[in-house]
């Protein structure tokens, strides 16, 4: 295997070391290397030391420029000026515009790789500016790949193993953490994923490596069973599916929220003004109550609070489910309190009748520690003497009613 075709040249004792070597230059147009794996043009120079060049490396369409090309058999190293490889979108394969100062360049002709390590700034990866990979890049016949940490206004990937297009980053194995609008905060966060990042269509579409992990937000302190999601770049919205038949489970990352729980079929997030939407939520279990929805959505704003519920219905307690509120407000605190406004219904054979309850309030009752205490619903009406409100058949009442679920 030669480094060179062969060619003609005047051989000499060197002065240096009392080697038998040579100095010369490339044709112009340079010659190819490694049986025309690449092409070189410049100089060379060889001797005890070594067999060394310096010029410009042509690789498919990635470019070198360095001083200190070390040539050998099977492997060629440098410490470069410049890497850059030029962007195609109609070759094979299809490849990004790369650029990078002060490279340590590792090519292994016949393995077909090309190794360029970062040393001190990040490299600038595609066309457009934004885009930076610290770490190290691949170059191959199959492509660029990239290894390390991807990043852009919006978001960080990071990966053992990108695969590049013009436009485009795609890996197996993957964590990526996508920034609020303000780029204050982390919005989402998840680790081994697979997943597409195409920047052309402005959309990335990810799903976890394993079921059972879980994607952080971190902005809303929420953790999802969800790991399957696309994000819309343009329209600034995460949208979340659950397999099919099954719900995804929500929980309260907020240690004051005591681990609330509840599961959804559908979720966005909304970056713009970091709001978590959740739909087909079949209730939230909260003190001793079950909590339904109007229309089963729970919206969840910055820092995990919830939004009021309106014309939501409660039952209490989760065993018995002797207590039912309807119309009600509710807000909710976390898994152990609640406070809400509604009627009760309290149904006699003869008629329906309602109770307004003004103060309905779940929370942790009797001794013990704060997480140990158990959590029941109390509420509170008064029925005014204009209304017709009977006890039973034939009792009418006026008064306080008391709610001990």
């Amino acid at each position: 295997e030669l480094i060179f075709p062969p060619y003609e040249d005047e051989i000499y004792i060197r002065e240096s070391d009392r080697s038998l070597g040579h100095k010369t230059s490339t044709d112009p147009a340079g010659w190819p290397i490694y049986n025309a794996k690449g092409t070189y043009a410049g100089e060379l120079d060889l001797s005890n030391s070594g067999y060394y060049g310096k010029g410009n490396l042509l690789y498919l369409t990635a470019t070198v420029n360095a001083e200190d090309f070390l040539l050998k058999p099977k492997r060629l190293t440098a410490t470069a000026k410049e890497f850059a490889m030029t962007e195609d979108r109609t070759g094979t394969p299809r490849t990004p515009e790369a650029h990078g100062l002060d490279v340590s360049i590792d090519w292994l002709p016949y393995a077909d790789s090309m190794y360029v390590q970062s040393e001190e700034e990040p490299f600038e990866i595609f066309a457009r500016e934004g885009h930076t990979l610290e770490g190290r890049l691949i170059v191959t016949p199959s492509g660029l790949k990239g290894q390390g940490i991807h990043e852009w206004p919006q978001a960080t990937l990071r990966s053992t193993l990108l695969s590049y297009g013009p436009f485009n980053a795609d890996g197996d194995t993957l964590s990526l953490a996508i920034k609020t609008e303000d780029g204050q905060a982390i919005a989402l966060e998840a680790e081994n994923l697979r997943g597409s990042t195409d920047f052309n269509q402005m959309k990335g579409t990810y799903e976890a490596n394993d079921s059972f992990l879980v994607v952080d937000l971190p902005a809303n302190l929420y953790q999802t069973s969800m790991n399957k999601f696309t994000w819309d770049m343009t329209a600034k919205e995460i949208a979340f599916a659950s397999d099919p038949g099954k719900l995804g489970s929500f929980i309260s990352a907020d240690p004051e929220r005591d681990s609330l729980f509840f599961n959804g079929k559908t979720a966005k997030y909304n970056l713009a003004g970091s709001a978590l939407e959740i739909e087909g939520v079949p209730f939230i279990a909260a003190a001793d109550a079950l909590i339904f929805t109007d229309d089963g959505r729970i919206d969840i704003g910055l820092g995990g609070q919830m939004k009021t519920l309106s014309n939501a219905r409660i039952i209490a307690d989760t065993l018995t489910k002797y207590h039912i509120i309807d119309s009600a407000t509710v807000d909710i605190q976390g898994r152990k309190g609640y406070t809400a406004r509604g009627y009760y219904r309290y149904d006699i054979p003869s008629r329906k009748q309602r109770v307004l309850f003004a103060e309905i309030i779940g929370e942790r009752v009797g001794k013990g520690q704060r997480d140990e205490k158990a959590a029941v619903t109390r509420a509170s009406g008064e029925v005014t003497g204009d209304e017709d409100f009977f006890i039973d058949e034939r009792l009418k009442f006026k008064g306080v009613i008391g709610l001990d679920a």
